[in-house]
């Protein structure tokens, strides 16, 4: 400032790229800096992918806020959550993802941005999926008959055969 008798560092979050100016410049949205006495926008660092920003001279990583679950970013500096991109159906996420996972094959999700996966139900079984099918088939195709998946039944991905004696009234058991 004007009359000043010492120069002063510029505070976290702040730079200054001009010898005998007297004002510091805010870190840009999507970036942070912990560093006194900056003089370049290079030491402001960018937020990670997966999470945004839209402080401006933010002084730490912690003003990145993280995508919600059920979304993911790629996006290095993000500024806002438009960044943040909706899981595709059959895919989801956790808080923070950069990207969106698969569910296992006898999982499901039948929208798109969800942050967990649904099993088959009782009497069927888990089978690939093109995720660019429109179609709104979870994955899960009912048991022929003579063969039966249960609730107990930990493998999502195939029926057991009845035994001998035994036999399912209808598809789907």
């Amino acid at each position: 400032q004007a009359g000043d008798t010492e120069c002063s560092n510029c505070s976290i979050g702040l730079f200054q790229p001009n010898n005998g100016s007297g004002v510091c410049f805010p870190c840009e949205s999507g970036t942070w800096s912990n560093a006194v006495g900056s003089s370049s926008s290079s030491n402001c660092m960018k937020c990670d992918k997966g999470t945004y920003s839209t402080a401006k001279g933010a002084s730490s990583n912690s003003t990145c806020n993280a995508c919600p679950p059920g979304k993911s970013s790629q996006q290095v500096g993000a500024t806002n959550s438009q960044a943040c991109v909706l899981c595709e159906k059959g895919k989801i996420s956790t808080s923070g993802s950069v990207v969106c996972t698969n569910c296992f094959r006898g999982q499901f999700t039948l929208e798109e941005g969800a942050s967990s996966c649904s099993k088959c139900i009782v009497g069927r079984y888990g089978v690939d999926v093109d995720p660019l099918a429109k179609n709104t088939d979870d994955g899960c195709i009912k048991c022929p008959l003579g063969w039966k998946r249960a609730d107990e039944d930990k493998n999502l991905t195939k029926c057991i055969q009845c035994k001998l004696g035994e036999t399912t009234l209808q598809n789907g058991s």
